[in-house]
Parts: C-alpha cells; sequence; structure tokens
C-alpha cells in the first residue's frame, strides 16, 4: 500500500493520539491541525511522519495549509459540554469543505452522535433514551450536532462523506468493530478509543471508498449487547 497523508482534526484528544500512533506505524503521514499542540506527546511530535499545524477552526489560511495536498480529512471532533455556541463545528465543516474543493480532496469522515438519524435506524428504546438525555440538558449541543448532519446532506453532495455515529466512547483493548445500525442486533451502544482509530485508519486506507454519503453507526463488534 502507497503511503497517504491524512489531514487529522481533533487529534489531540486519545482517539486522536491512537490514530496517530497506528496512521504512522503504517507508513502513513498525518497532518494535525491543533489549537493545543503541547497535548501531543513528544515522540509524535517530533517524528518524522507528523507535520503539526497550530491555528483555530477559523484561521482560515492554516486550515487550506492542513488540507492541501492530503488524500482525506478524518474528523474527530466533538462537543466537550452540553453546552455550546451555534456554528462551533458547522461554520469550521463549511470551511473545511471550502478547502477540499479547492484542492481537490474528495474524502472526509466526520464523527457524530446517534442524534443524528438514518432511514436505516430501527425503533431502539436505548438509543432514544441517550438522545433525549442529550436533548433535554444539552440543547445546544444536541442542535449543532443535528446541523452538521444536515449540513452535509445538503451541502456536501459533491463530496466522499462518511459521518460515523458514536454513542459511549470509551477504554478498552483493541477488538472487532461492527459497522451498523441503531436497533440492528449487532448494535451496542459503545465503542473503544483503540477500535474507533483503528476503523478510522483502515477505512481512511481504501482506495475505493466505503460508506460514502452515509451515516453508520460504529461500536465494539462480538460484545455483550448494552
Amino acid at each position: 500500500m502507497a503511503p497517504k497523508t491524512f489531514c487529522l482534526l481533533g487529534g489531540t484528544g486519545s482517539t486522536g493520539l491512537i490514530f496517530i500512533e497506528k496512521a504512522v506505524a503504517n507508513g502513513h503521514h498525518v497532518r494535525v491541525f491543533a489549537r493545543t499542540p503541547s497535548k501531543i506527546p513528544e515522540k509524535l511530535h517530533n517524528h518524522d511522519q507528523v507535520t503539526i499545524i497550530e491555528g483555530y477552526l477559523w484561521d482560515e489560511d492554516l486550515l487550506s495549509t492542513a488540507i492541501k495536498g492530503t488524500d482525506a480529512v478524518v474528523s474527530i471532533l466533538g462537543p466537550s459540554s452540553l453546552r455550546i455556541t451555534p456554528g462551533t463545528f458547522v461554520t469550521p465543516y463549511k470551511l473545511i469543505m471550502k478547502f477540499m474543493r479547492e484542492h481537490g480532496v474528495k474524502r472526509i469522515f466526520v464523527m457524530g452522535t446517534l442524534s443524528i438519524t438514518d432511514p436505516k435506524d430501527k425503533p431502539s428504546f436505548l438509543v432514544r433514551a441517550m438522545v433525549f438525555f442529550i436533548w433535554l440538558f444539552g440543547r445546544p449541543t444536541w442542535t449543532e450536532i443535528i446541523n452538521i448532519g444536515k449540513t452535509f446532506d445538503e451541502d456536501a453532495k459533491d463530496l466522499d462523506w462518511t459521518i460515523y455515529r458514536l454513542g459511549l466512547v470509551t477504554n478498552g483493548p483493541d477488538g472487532e468493530v461492527a459497522t451498523t445500525y441503531a436497533g440492528e442486533s449487532d448494535f451496542v451502544s459503545f465503542v473503544y478509543r483503540n477500535e474507533l482509530a483503528g476503523w478510522l485508519l483502515e477505512q481512511a486506507e481504501k482506495t475505493v471508498p466505503e460508506f460514502v454519503h452515509e451515516k453508520p453507526a460504529v461500536c465494539s463488534a462480538g460484545k455483550k449487547k448494552v
């Protein structure tokens, strides 16, 4: 497999750091766009396959530089609280789409939650309860997540996007991942960070993209249903 270059957003969190480690181990280059590069361990910070661009998501010149010449954008951006400002993610995603078009980058992976629905979902009391909690106590965050889904549905028909929807993300060992839909027999409410990072890398490496214009639920496979 020829080495690829990925633009990583949200790369200073636990899942992002695991993704960087796995990607460089497979011979790829990772361009990390980060607000706080100090969160990246020294061994990755100084790695010759890792480029770090310090900036905010609304720094257009820096964001453009981060995307230019990459094979895919991998976004692990997500809310850190139940109260976020409208446009926190939607506005930067519109800029990202703009620069992807300018630089001929087609592939992007976007983190979402189960608040975003998909026609393939089946009724699930667990999912309804999880989403209702966010809707009740974190309406601004719920609204922003919903708007991320709408933005890609309506404004990114020319890009090869995948919104991967998550429930609980927690620590645990490497394992198999189910790419499924809410309410299916193989759906569980959680995924381990190691598994998620591995799934993202596996998908980003593919020459022929899967799940284009789809919103699969990504969860741990072979686990007791929770």
